[in-house]
C-alpha cells in the first residue's frame, strides 16, 4: 500500500543488505486501472492494470481501461530483457 515515490526508501530500509549489493531495483504493483512505470530513487516502479472483470460500480465511475498480463522476464547481469503482454480476452478464448 506504499505510495510509488516511497518505494525506494521502503526497500533499502528493509532489505539493506540486498539494497547494497544489488545493480537493477524493481518494484512491482498492480490492481490499478492503467499502467504505470517510473525509475524513482534508485527504484523502477511499476504498476499493472487490473485482471479483475468490471462490475458496475467500476464502469459508472469511468473506469473502462482494458485488462492484461505481463511477463518480465531479467537477466542476472543487465536486468530487464523480455516483457510479454497479453489481454485477458486472449486468456479468455474470447476474440
Amino acid at each position: 500500500k506504499c505510495k510509488p515515490k516511497q518505494v525506494g526508501q521502503v526497500m533499502a530500509s528493509e532489505r539493506a543488505d540486498d539494497w547494497g549489493k544489488s545493480l537493477y531495483r524493481y518494484a512491482y504493483g498492480g490492481h490499478v486501472h492503467h499502467d504505470y512505470e517510473e525509475e524513482l530513487g534508485g527504484v523502477k516502479v511499476m504498476q499493472f492494470r487490473t485482471l479483475a472483470p468490471r462490475d458496475a460500480w467500476h464502469a459508472g465511475m469511468g473506469y473502462l481501461s482494458g485488462r492484461d498480463m505481463k511477463a518480465i522476464i531479467h537477466h542476472r547481469k543487465f536486468g530487464e530483457r523480455y516483457r510479454i503482454t497479453c489481454p485477458v480476452a486472449m486468456i479468455e478464448g474470447r476474440k
